[in-house]
C-alpha cells in the first residue's frame, strides 16, 4: 500500500507568479490592499490545478497500476473534490480513445485507488461512483482542515448508507487493504 499525503507539490510557484511574489513581471496583478500579501479572491478563483488528480492520472495513465495490479494507493488529506472531475474525464477519454489505455481506467481506479473521505458531504454518491469498497474515513484532527469531532462523520455516513457500508467506510476498508 502506498499512502500519498498532501504536501508542497511545487504548484505553488505558479500562483506565486500571478501574485507577483519573487519577481516583478506580474506585479501589476498584485493586491492593492495595504498589508495584504496576495489576493484571497484570486486564490479562490484561480485554476483548480490538482496535484492529486495529476498524481492519480499518472498512476493510471503511465500504467503503474496495470503493471502492479496488487498495489494500493491511498491519497489522504486531499479531500474528494478531485474525484468526480477526474472520473468523468477518464470515462470521456476512454470512450473516445480506448486504444490509448492498456485497460479501462475505471477498472484500474476501482482496483487500485482508495479515497480518503472526510468532510465529504455525499459519501453515498461518492461510493456509487467509485464503489463503496474504495471509500475510507480519515481525519486530520487536530489540524485546521480536520474535523473537531472526527467520529461524528459516522453520522453523515449513516444517514445515507446501510450499516454494512457504513462499517466499510468507517474502518473496514482501511483494515482490509492494510491487511490488519
Amino acid at each position: 500500500m502506498v499512502g500519498m499525503h498532501q504536501t508542497d507539490s511545487g504548484y505553488q510557484r505558479y500562483t506565486n507568479e500571478w501574485e507577483g511574489f519573487g519577481g516583478s513581471e506580474f506585479r501589476p496583478f498584485a493586491s492593492g490592499i495595504p498589508g495584504l500579501n496576495g489576493s484571497p479572491a484570486f486564490l479562490f478563483l484561480a485554476s483548480q490545478k490538482s496535484p492529486i488528480r495529476d498524481g492519480v492520472a499518472s498512476i493510471i495513465g503511465h500504467g503503474v497500476a496495470t503493471r502492479f495490479p496488487r498495489l494500493r494507493f491511498a491519497p489522504v488529506e486531499f479531500g474528494t473534490e478531485w474525484v468526480r472531475p477526474l472520473v468523468g474525464h477518464m470515462q470521456e477519454v476512454y470512450e473516445r480513445s480506448p486504444e490509448i489505455f492498456e485497460e479501462d481506467p475505471m477498472t484500474i481506479f476501482k482496483r487500485n485507488i482508495f479515497v480518503h473521505a472526510f468532510q465529504e458531504p455525499d459519501p453515498a454518491g461518492l461510493a456509487a461512483l467509485i464503489g463503496v469498497d474504495n471509500v475510507m474515513f480519515g481525519s486530520d484532527f487536530p489540524h485546521m482542515e480536520g474535523l473537531a469531532d472526527p467520529l461524528s462523520y459516522s453520522e453523515v455516513v449513516e444517514k445515507s448508507m446501510s450499516p454494512a457500508d457504513t462499517a466499510k467506510v468507517m474502518g473496514g476498508n482501511l483494515a482490509r487493504i492494510m491487511r490488519v
